[in-house]
């Protein structure tokens, strides 16, 4: 059985795109959507507090997504976990969130696709896909840096497997992964070149890059 924090309500606000087209054509705020059905097991309930708003998300609503009338916009994002479904992951493996615990996350392409976006009060995810927030990191903050971005940077960073003194060449230095990346790099010690724009490249250089190249 699933646990909680607080009575969750039957309706939430949520901004919701009516087919497909422009953002200002289609998108518009729903005060009675219906509240997500309760976790099962695997899953968390995420009372949402912030979400990071990235250049896919506009995509995702331009694009013809074959039966699917209506979607909530939205994938990053950050906030408290309210429900954890009972029992274990569909991995096998019981989840390690507790209800109070503060999280960000992303919302998974099948969930995207589905209609389930992160622009509303609460949201039903996998487990696997949010991770607690550390105490030193501001929540709002948190919503961009572990979403989209972040996921993909660690899993660069993992199968690079960089060393201390390496020599790393970041292409699109000055996006939105590789101004993560930069910062990354130099953490662990790595040289960093960044491939970038004129005008950025004095951004690219304060996040740490040793050489900016346009």
């Amino acid at each position: 059985m699933a646990s909680q924090v607080g009575k969750i309500p039957k309706t939430m606000k949520a901004w919701v795109a009516f087919g497909a087209g422009r953002i200002e054509d289609v998108l518009r705020l729903e005060t009675d959507w219906p509240t997500p059905a309760p976790p099962r097991a695997g899953e968390v309930l995420i009372r949402v507090s912030y979400v990071a708003v990235n250049p896919g998300d506009a995509k995702m609503m331009v694009k013809t997504i074959p039966f699917r009338k209506t979607c909530i916009a939205g994938m990053d994002f950050a906030g408290e976990v309210v429900q954890v479904g009972g029992g274990s992951s569909s991995s096998g493996f019981p989840t390690a969130l507790r209800v109070g615990m503060i999280v960000a996350g992303t919302v998974p392409l099948s969930h995207i696709l589905r209609g389930v976006g992160s622009l509303a009060e609460y949201l039903v995810v996998p487990a696997h896909e949010v991770v607690e927030k550390p105490d030193a990191l501001n929540e709002s903050a948190a919503s961009g840096l572990l979403g989209i971005v972040g996921q993909t940077s660690v899993a660069l960073l993992r199968a690079a497997n960089l060393q201390k003194g390496d020599t790393v060449l970041v292409n699109g230095a000055s996006g939105g992964v590789g101004s993560v990346l930069i910062q990354a790099l130099r953490g662990i010690g790595v040289h960093v070149t960044g491939l970038c724009s004129g005008k950025n490249a004095p951004l690219v250089q304060r996040l740490g890059a040793e050489e900016v190249r346009n």
